[in-house]
This record gives structure tokens, C-alpha cells and sequence, in this order.
């Protein structure tokens, strides 16, 4: 710095004027003076900040030795947390390496520190702070570290630049983080790949596909005369975790089955489910196959025949419904040995199938009175379509019974034809010609075999199913039936909610204070019964949309997959109809006559 005192032969103006551009010029040298310390103090932090992770760095290194060798020595059975390097030397503790680390610091941050009493550096001085390991606390479990396991990929530690630990290579050998030995096996199983893989085909085989399978066999007839009833075996086989057996059998009447029904209806119907129906009643079947003599009972295989395929085809369908295969009363029915109670209500003329007799007319007599302004044009479209489907499967029903009946009365028809046949051979003088018209009658019997299998196939196979998606598409009705039935609480809640408003303002206007009163306290439980109306409308909606999804797509299933089988049932029988067509003539073209 220059010498700013004015020469001596000056006058005092001059004085005074030299003094102020001195001052002004020394001013301003040491603003320099001062910008140049603040960036030699950045520059230094920055160099400071450098040579900390430098030497936190080697720090690590030395650190990570002392462990390895720490390890070998707690084999050898050497006091913990010292390393040898020579009989006469001894390395460092941690204790000691910290201060040395600290002392360092304590000389570089001294300059540092300084420049930072002239210059505020206000939230800089996170820049001085060392940036350390934080590693986590020691686990004890018996009185014995637990250290984890070596991973094959390194792990990504996030370095804080902040060190809360005024210590931190204290106990540095009971740290984990740098952990190189093997765990220990008290702590940690070794994993093998035998029990690897064993383990992965155990998940495997927990979450594979869950299946439940029933088949209905053995119809028998338990007692005599009108007492007496059909029982039938029921057996599963399934996986599903909450049955209690793998492969339960009972024995079941036919009216356990209509209770089952009843019992999923009234709990699932009501949330807008739709619930598979069951076989229909038939009284005059059931009355003949009681009636009947042992005997007679071949005559009266075929309705039984009927019924027990269409009771094992329903239980299917409903264990195929994700909520009604867990219900408490279908695990019953399936699995529990003893008898059920029986269902007194399932008979035809019951007390409770006439009131729901009644009740369904009175539901068709108020969906004709009260009209559903219908917002949702999905259900729109699917009430129409669901209508037009209950339709076209009833006249697809009609034709397929016709059919049937054709294949039967061909069928028959074919047998008389091959018995006329043998008869007409059997008087016949000409050898040769009796033995040809035997071969025809045999070859009309072996026909008549093919077209009674063809009248089995269509009736199982396509009538039966047809029937049976005419009582689902009827389900489907009766859920949307419900949706109905909420959409008219919710309105019938809405109408009393208004008219307890109009009541509660003719009260205000008539000053009844008490009425208002009551009025507020009925018009607040009716806002709640509202909502819970509301709610209750748009969950049976919600319920609804999703039932008839999966309706759609097994519709679309059975239908493919009953065609597929149907079609090439009718393929073997065509092409059993031409292999005895094809090995019956050239026997008759080499008929000598």
C-alpha cells in the first residue's frame, strides 16, 4: 500500500483534496484486497473439500484392511480390534486414526477459518463439513454380531455431507458396512441350488392355477314307494387351500342341491351376483322313477341319466364363480359327510316357492308400472340384448328338441327296418339272397346304433346345453332385476326426503317450532339413508358389469368348446355310417347270382 500523506508546502485546500482522492483510491484497493480474499477463500474450501474425500478415500482402504485382518485374527483367537503387521510394531487403533484425522483437519481448517471472521459466508459453511460414512448400528443376537450377508453387486451408499458421529471410526471393526467374511450360519442358512430350485417349485405349485373339479355318479334310489328318494355320489378334486380335503366324497338328495341354490340366492343375489340355476323340478319324472319296479328301472335311466348330468353341470358352474366357491355352505355341501337338514321348502307346491311365485309376478307387475329411467346406455344395450338372447335360445331350444326327437324316431325306425330285414332273409329260399339281405339287416342294425348315439349327442351335447344358458340368461335377469329394485329404494327415499322438506317448510311457515324440530332430525337420517341408497345403486352396478363380463366370456367358452366336441362326435358317426356302407358293397357286388 502506497503512503497517502500530502506533501508539506501544500495549502490546506490542496491538502484536503489530495486526503480525499487518497482515501477514495485506498477505498478502493481494499475492496480489491477483500474480493481477492473471498475467492481465494471459496478456492481454498473447494481444495479443502478435495482433499478431505482424498483422504476419506485411503482412510476406507486402511479401514477395510484392518477389518480382513481383524477377522483372521478372531479365528486365531486374538484379541479384537488390534492388527499385527510385525512381532514389534503395532498399527494404529481406530482411536488413534481418528485423532490423526482430526488433527489434520484442525491444521487446514485453520487458515480457512481466518479468512471466514472477514468474509460471511452464511450457508457456505456446509462446504467445510467432512463427508463421512454413516454406517448402521450393530445387531446382537446371542451375545454374537450379526453381519450380513456378501452380495455379488456392488451396493450404492449415499455419502452425507453433514457427520453427526463425533466418533466415527470408533468400534470400526464391529461395523458391518465393509463387512468381507462369511455370515455366520447361526444367523443365516446357506442356499444351495438344489434347495433353490426346490424352493421355487414349492411357489410354483402354491400359486399355480387353482382348479376345482365335481363330478355327480351313482344315482340310487334310497327307500320305497312315494318315500323314497335318488341320492347321488358327489366327488371333488381340487387344490384350493381353503378346503379342508383334496378329494372329498358325500352323498347328496336332490333336494340338497335345490337348498344350495337357495341358500347362494338369497345371500349373493341380492349384491347383484348371478347364481347358476338348478336343475328344474320335474314331478311326473320323479313320481314314475319312485313308483317303479326294480324291474322297470331301466325304463326310467334316461330321465335319471338327464338329472344327474345337469346337477354335476351346475355344480361346475358354481364352483367356477371366484365368490360362490368360497362360500361356508357350498364347502358344506361338498365336503361335510353327514346329512344336511333337509330343505323343506324346495318341493313344487312348497309355501315358499309359492311366494316367490307371487313375488315375481309382482316384480314383472311393477317393472311394466314403474318405468326406470335408465342413464347408463350399457345397461341399455345389454337388457335389450339379454332379452333378445333369452329369445333366440328358446327357438334354438325348440329346434334342438326336434332334432333330437328326429334322431330318435330314425333310430327306430332303422331297428324295425333291420328287423323286417333279417325276417324277410330268414324266409327266403334263395341262399344267396338270404345271406345278403342278413348282411343288410346287419349293417341296418349297426345304422341304428350310429343315429342313437347321434340323438345322445344332440341332445347332451347342444339341447342340454342350450337349456341350460336359458336358465343362466334368467339369472342374468334377476340380477338386473335387483339393480332395479335398489334404483326404486333409492327414489322411494328420495320421495320421502322431499316430502319431509316441504313438511319441515309448511312447519317454519306455521311456526311449529317442536314439528321443525322432528322434522330436521327425520330429514338428516333420510339424507343418510340417501347416500347409502346411492351407493348401494352404483356398487349392484359396479357388481353387475363385472358378473356379466365373465357371463360373456364363458357363454363364448362352453359355446366353442361344445360345438368343437359336438361336430366331431357327428364326424365319427358320418364317418362310421361309410365304413359299414363301404364294407357292405363290395360283398353284394361279389354276390354270385
Amino acid at each position: 500500500m502506497t503512503d497517502t500523506t500530502p506533501p508539506d508546502n501544500m495549502n490546506t485546500e490542496d491538502r484536503l483534496d489530495a486526503i480525499s482522492i487518497d482515501s477514495s483510491d485506498n477505498l478502493d484497493e481494499v475492496m480489491e484486497d477483500k474480493n481477492d480474499m473471498f475467492v481465494s477463500a471459496v478456492e481454498d474450501k473447494d481444495l479443502f473439500k478435495k482433499t478431505i474425500e482424498e483422504e476419506e478415500v485411503v482412510d476406507k482402504d486402511l479401514f477395510k484392511k484392518i477389518v480382513i485382518v481383524d477377522d483372521e485374527d478372531e479365528d486365531s483367537g486374538m484379541a479384537t480390534g488390534v492388527v499385527t503387521e510385525d512381532s514389534n510394531n503395532q498399527t494404529p487403533t481406530s482411536d488413534t486414526m481418528e485423532d490423526l484425522s482430526l488433527q489434520d483437519d484442525d491444521k487446514k481448517v485453520e487458515g480457512a477459518a481466518v479468512m471466514e471472521e472477514e468474509v460471511d459466508l452464511d450457508d457456505d459453511d456446509d462446504i467445510f463439513k467432512s463427508a463421512r460414512l454413516e454406517p448402521e448400528p450393530i445387531k446382537l443376537v446371542n451375545g454374537h454380531s450379526e453381519r450380513r450377508s456378501p452380495s455379488l453387486e456392488p451396493v450404492e451408499v449415499d455419502i452425507p455431507l453433514e457427520d453427526d458421529d463425533e466418533r466415527p471410526f470408533e468400534d470400526a471393526h464391529l461395523r458391518p458396512q465393509l463387512q468381507l467374511s462369511s455370515p455366520s450360519p447361526a444367523t443365516m442358512q446357506p442356499q444351495t441350488l438344489t434347495s433353490f430350485h426346490e424352493e421355487e417349485s414349492k411357489r410354483e405349485l402354491e400359486g399355480g392355477d387353482e382348479f376345482i373339479q365335481v363330478k355327480v355318479t351313482s344315482p340310487h334310489k334310497v327307500g320305497d314307494g312315494m318315500s323314497s328318494f335318488m341320492a347321488y355320489t358327489v366327488s371333488t378334486t381340487t387344490n384350493l387351500s381353503y378346503f379342508k380335503k383334496k378329494n372329498p366324497e358325500v352323498n347328496r338328495r336332490f333336494s340338497d342341491f335345490l337348498g344350495l341354490r337357495d341358500k347362494l340366492a338369497e345371500k349373493y343375489l341380492q349384491n347383484g351376483r348371478i347364481i347358476p340355476p338348478a336343475p328344474d323340478k320335474s314331478v311326473i319324472g320323479m313320481t314314475r322313477v319312485k313308483m317303479a319296479k326294480e324291474d322297470e328301472n331301466t325304463s326310467q335311466s334316461e330321465f335319471v341319466e338327464k338329472r344327474r348330468a345337469s346337477l354335476e353341470r351346475y355344480l361346475n358352474r358354481t364352483a367356477s364363480h371366484p365368490n360362490l366357491r368360497v362360500d361356508p355352505d357350498f364347502r358344506e355341501f361338498l365336503e361335510n359327510d353327514a346329512e344336511l337338514p333337509k330343505a323343506n321348502q324346495t318341493s313344487a307346491l312348497s309355501g315358499k316357492n309359492v311366494m316367490k311365485l307371487i313375488s315375481k309376478v309382482g316384480d314383472k307387475v311393477s317393472a311394466y308400472t314403474t318405468k326406470m329411467d335408465e342413464t347408463d346406455t350399457w345397461f341399455e344395450e345389454k337388457t335389450v340384448m339379454v332379452d333378445n338372447l333369452d329369445q333366440q335360445l328358446r327357438k334354438l331350444l325348440i329346434a334342438t328338441e326336434s332334432m333330437v326327437d328326429y334322431r330318435k324316431s330314425l333310430s327306430g325306425h332303422t331297428y324295425c327296418l333291420s328287423k323286417s330285414l333279417g325276417m324277410l332273409g330268414a324266409a327266403e329260399d334263395n341262399t344267396k339272397l338270404s345271406a345278403a339281405l342278413h348282411k343288410l339287416s346287419e349293417v341296418e342294425e349297426k345304422v341304428e346304433k350310429v343315429h342313437e348315439q347321434q340323438a345322445k349327442d344332440d341332445f347332451f351335447l347342444l339341447s342340454e346345453l342350450v337349456h341350460d344358458y336359458i336358465g343362466i340368461v334368467g339369472s342374468v335377469k334377476e340380477a338386473f332385476n335387483e339393480r332395479v329394485k335398489a334404483w326404486m329404494a333409492w327414489q322411494g327415499v328420495q320421495r320421502d326426503l322431499n316430502r319431509r322438506r316441504e313438511g319441515k317448510v309448511k312447519a317454519e311457515l306455521a311456526g311449529k317450532q317442536d314439528r321443525v324440530n322432528q322434522l330436521r332430525q327425520e330429514i338428516a337420517e333420510n339424507e343418510r339413508q340417501l347416500d347409502m341408497a346411492q351407493e348401494n345403486f352404483e356398487k349392484i352396478s359396479r357388481i353387475i358389469k363385472k358378473e356379466f363380463e365373465a357371463f360373456d366370456v364363458k357363454k363364448c367358452q362352453d359355446f366353442k368348446e361344445t360345438i368343437i366336441r359336438y361336430l366331431e362326435q357327428m364326424l365319427k358317426s358320418q364317418e362310421s355310417l361309410v365304413t359299414h356302407w363301404e364294407r357292405f358293397l363290395p360283398e353284394i357286388k361279389d354276390m354270385e347270382t
